[in-house]
């Protein structure tokens, strides 16, 4: 296993502009997560160490969402790439990330943790929405809050119609509850709303129980969410919320 110092040195190397230093970097670091199964983890490592630079934290973490988004799901369960064990300690520990303070490495954080959700949840994580729906009600971190949406935005696209449920259970009344509160920025209430569309159009190809789960824990927010998009009509600042009304007639 390298030592954290030399992850980082090739790290660093990966952006060098010499196009010979960073191809040699290229390969030694393909060869290293491929052979060395201890790498995975330690480049989220990397990424939560406070005292190493941001450009080397984003470096590991965009290599890392890469190696994820290649390896995690291996079909033929013979020459598993990311064992178990990995799996286990990127999934505990990329929660820690939702509230790092560069809005780049907090973003591919939560990329990673939506890829890893959609991979596994229900069956291989199963509290993967607990810990995101605590992390969802911080009142005083909106970092972490951000973070959380914007892994409920990615993971809410794939999601099995089959979980909706469960989600819609989890999830939409602390997403109503963002939309409502006034101390909550605009487009943070913004991306609750997305998480809500997406939710909606799944809906579609659900059976009637589900759809009536949802009506039953939106039908209470609706006058006051409307009241609020209709507010943010009225002062010109729409970004991102078009026809927002229809997110909740689809219900």
């Amino acid at each position: 296993m390298p030592t954290i110092e030399e992850t980082c040195n090739i790290l660093q190397q990966l952006q060098c502009p010499d196009d010979s230093t960073r191809q040699k970097a290229e390969e030694q670091f393909t060869t290293a997560l491929l052979q060395d199964h201890s790498l995975t983890p330690q480049l989220l490592q990397i990424t939560l160490e406070s005292s190493i630079p941001n450009n080397i934290k984003l470096s590991a973490i965009v290599n890392l969402k890469r190696h994820i988004n290649k390896n995690w799901y291996n079909d033929d369960n013979v020459n598993e790439v990311i064992p178990e064990i990995s799996k286990s300690m990127i999934k505990e520990n990329l929660f820690l990330g939702l509230s790092t303070e560069d809005n780049k490495i907090r973003s591919n954080i939560a990329s990673c943790l939506a890829t890893v959700a959609n991979f596994d949840w229900p069956c291989q994580f199963p509290n993967f929405t607990e810990k995101l729906a605590a992390a969802m009600k911080t009142t005083d971190n909106f970092n972490q809050v951000d973070a959380a949406l914007k892994v409920l935005i990615e993971f809410s696209q794939d999601i099995s119609s089959d979980f909706l449920g469960d989600f819609v259970n989890t999830f939409f009344q602390s997403l109503a509850g963002i939309i409502v509160e006034e101390n909550r920025p605009l487009m943070m209430k913004q991306k609750a709303i997305t998480v809500f569309y997406y939710a909606f159009m799944l809906s579609s190809e659900c059976e009637e129980k589900v759809k009536r789960i949802m009506a039953a824990n939106v039908e209470p927010c609706i006058d006051l969410i409307l009241g609020i998009l209709q507010g943010a009509q009225g002062s010109g600042d729409t970004t991102n919320m078009e026809n927002p009304e229809y997110y909740f007639r689809v219900c």
